[in-house]
């Protein structure tokens, strides 16, 4: 393209915005996307014009979307998710008619997610594939529209996830959130915090939520006396704790998450902030026979994770399990 030409917004800048929001900065964006950070800059400005404003404004720390770039970056998340979604069906179409199609199995984040691909091939014997999403409902419409078979699922204390007649599902189990604090903070080598001493710090949060964490994050935090400060809004762990290491920011973390480097999980007194976590799949499926088995397995990976990570073997050691208050 020549310079000055008008850019024409396409997916290929989506992804560019949306990887400069979840880098928090230019420079580590310019790292994801494997360019230099001068080309990514002019790249940014030329997007920038085309939209006739400015998506992000500069920081000390990097970059944050305007108030603008927030709708802007939603939108293009929304769209970037159908794309992916539409690329899996056309995947879903051509697999359909291969003689041996494989076991499809999906999930939210966290260390169930991460067993079932191997626990699945395991006890089916065949291949697997796997989706991913932040957002339960998608997950569930994909089991719904027989283009998964199994998936995990996540729900919060008073939003209980609803399936179609034509899913079953399981609970695995309930499980806290820890916070995340920088190792230096004051409040880091407590075994453990009330949710009200992180009232006066800033917050992260996964802009993503269709299952409840937004509502019942707000609910305990009015319990505890507060109102949160919501600074910061990030898709995926890593641009959280580039955050957290900053010492003014704290954000959710599941307690099976692996460590992330200068940040400590610290738990909270009393599970205020937790989860549970279920296993759906679709009752016409050769996998549903799997169920049984498969929750034993995934319990088994599970405890095999949570021992393995120390805040999480000593909270467990004093605790009894999560339960819905």
């Amino acid at each position: 393209m020549c310079e000055g030409a008008p850019v024409r917004i396409d997916l290929r800048h989506l992804r560019i915005l949306v990887t400069i929001a979840e880098a928090g900065s230019i420079r580590r964006a310019a790292a994801r996307l494997r360019i230099a950070q001068p080309a990514l800059t002019r790249q940014l400005h030329r997007i920038e014009e085309a939209l006739g404003y400015a998506v992000f404004v500069r920081t000390a720390q990097g970059v944050e979307p305007s108030a603008p770039g927030t709708e802007t970056l939603a939108q293009a998340r929304a769209v970037l998710a159908d794309v992916d979604e539409l690329w899996a069906g056309t995947q879903e179409i051509l697999t359909a008619r291969r003689p041996d199609p494989p076991l499809r199995v999906g999930g939210v984040l966290g260390a169930y997610t991460d067993a079932l691909v191997p626990v699945a091939g395991a006890l089916s014997g065949g291949p697997v594939t796997s989706h991913g999403h932040r957002l339960v409902s998608r997950l569930v419409d994909l089991l719904a529209a027989g283009q998964l078979d199994l998936a995990v699922l996540h729900e919060f204390p008073g939003f209980d996830v609803r399936l179609p007649s034509t899913l079953d599902r399981a609970v695995l189990r309930s499980e806290p959130i820890f916070a995340a604090l920088a190792d230096g903070h004051p409040l880091a080598a407590r075994r453990e915090i009330n949710l009200g001493q992180l009232s006066s710090m800033d917050w992260a949060m996964p802009q993503l939520d269709d299952g409840g964490l937004h509502a019942s994050f707000q609910r305990a935090c009015a319990d505890a006396g507060f109102t949160p400060r919501v600074r910061h809004w990030t898709t995926d762990s890593s641009a959280s704790a580039a955050l957290v290491v900053t010492g003014t920011v704290v954000c959710g973390l599941y307690p099976t998450t692996y460590e992330l480097p200068g940040v400590r999980a610290v738990p909270l007194a009393g599970a205020p902030l937790r989860r549970r976590l279920l296993l759906a799949w679709r009752r016409d499926c050769p996998a549903a026979g799997l169920a049984g088995e498969l929750t034993e397995r995934l319990h088994a990976w599970y405890e095999d994770v949570a021992a393995q990570r120390p805040a999480y073997r000593a909270w467990r050691a004093g605790n009894l399990a999560c339960t819905w208050s």
